[in-house]
């Protein structure tokens, strides 16, 4: 009888401690969600917070001495292989699916990389990882990583390489207006990592008319 008092014992503290690091990994997963999220939130936070500023030092991200709004627009209409700012991309005509969209499919299935080789992505394209838009310098997404601070910093690294589990990628994404062809929207996209959590997001920032 006493015996089977501590095998019994023995097993509830074994399932009482296989409970409690289910429920420690469940809750460091969640946290690790909800602070990739905020990563996200925070890159889109700063690009478009400079792409819109009347300051235009700081609307000049991309550092040509001109404030980035006033060269974004492209008129995609014509299928265009590159657009006036490197870290801007659009879906071509045919599939509509967005780019970051794409990137989430991409990631989440665990993919090779895509043949992504200008800021038109194709048809035929239909997932990515972040990695992908890393194409050379000059087209690329804005790259941040979080500080032990809690602030972002500039990396020059591609998404791959940036060692650093606390980072977000941004960029833009256009499309024509379902509207009104002639007019192209604009929204800003965010990947980020935070440990082994990642987020996907994307902020309409405005119209060209």
């Amino acid at each position: 009888m006493a015996m089977m008092t501590m095998a019994l014992v023995a097993g509830m503290t074994i399932a009482y401690f296989e409970r409690s690091m289910l429920v420690k990994r469940v809750g460091g997963s969640m946290r690790d969600a909800n602070l990739a999220q905020t990563l996200a939130e925070a890159g889109i936070g700063r690009i478009t917070g400079q792409f819109a500023s009347v300051d235009s030092l700081l609307a000049d991200i991309n550092g040509n001495g001109a404030p980035d709004r006033d060269e974004g627009w492209q008129d995609l209409t014509t299928s265009p292989t590159t657009l006036p700012l490197g870290y801007s991309f659009y879906a071509k005509a045919g599939n509509p699916t967005s780019p970051v969209r794409r990137v989430a499919v991409g990631e989440g299935a665990g993919i090779t990389a895509a043949t992504l080789s200008s800021q038109r992505v194709d048809v035929a394209i239909q997932s990515m990882r972040i990695n992908d838009l890393f194409i050379s310098n000059q087209i690329r997404p804005f790259l941040f990583i979080q500080t032990a601070a809690g602030g972002l910093t500039k990396s020059v690294s591609t998404w791959d390489k940036e060692v650093s589990s606390q980072k977000v990628a941004v960029w833009l994404e256009l499309e024509v207006n379902p509207n009104n062809s002639a007019f192209v929207d604009i929204y800003c996209a965010g990947a980020s990592q935070y440990g082994k959590a990642k987020s996907y997001l994307r902020q309409f920032v405005g119209t060209y008319q």
